[in-house]
């Protein structure tokens, strides 16, 4: 199948299935760095979900290297990864890979107001992890019992 109808089968997976990790494709024959820079430029949501998908921390950095900061495509990039982590708090792991390369390859020219919203959402994350380790302590005496 073609890219076009790869992006299709994904946008109709992706209504009918909340959760983009169980049914995206598993290759493409284009590069990590083409799909996501043509992702941010055509702001295509379902394309830019493919090239996320990518998890290998050297190809991840290298493809967030070969952005173009002079058309704020990092910054762009930054407020989807983000937005991605504040609609599915489970995808944090995976996400934070593209965070950091992020801010290895781009800290200069990030914007502030990117940076104060991923500062955000990690505080309010920050906030709620002492509640669920006191959550699992009382459910681990529980369960001990």
């Amino acid at each position: 199948p073609t890219i076009a109808e790869r992006l299709q089968q994904l946008r109709q997976s992706l209504d009918d299935d909340d959760d983009p990790d169980e049914s995206l494709p598993a290759t493409t024959t284009v590069s990590p760095s083409t799909m996501l820079q043509q992702a941010i430029a055509s702001n295509d949501s379902a394309m830019l979900e493919v090239a996320l998908q990518l998890r290998n921390p050297k190809l991840v950095r290298e493809a967030c290297q070969h952005l173009d900061d002079t058309t704020q495509q990092a910054n762009q990039l930054l407020e989807h990864v983000v937005l991605r982590l504040v609609k599915k708090p489970n995808r944090a792991e995976h996400l934070s890979i593209w965070i950091q390369a992020l801010l290895e390859t781009h800290s200069d020219y990030l914007d502030k107001s990117s940076l104060e919203n991923l500062q955000h959402v990690l505080t309010e994350r920050l906030q709620i992890f002492p509640k669920l380790l006191e959550l699992e302590g009382r459910l681990e005496r529980l369960t001990n019992m």
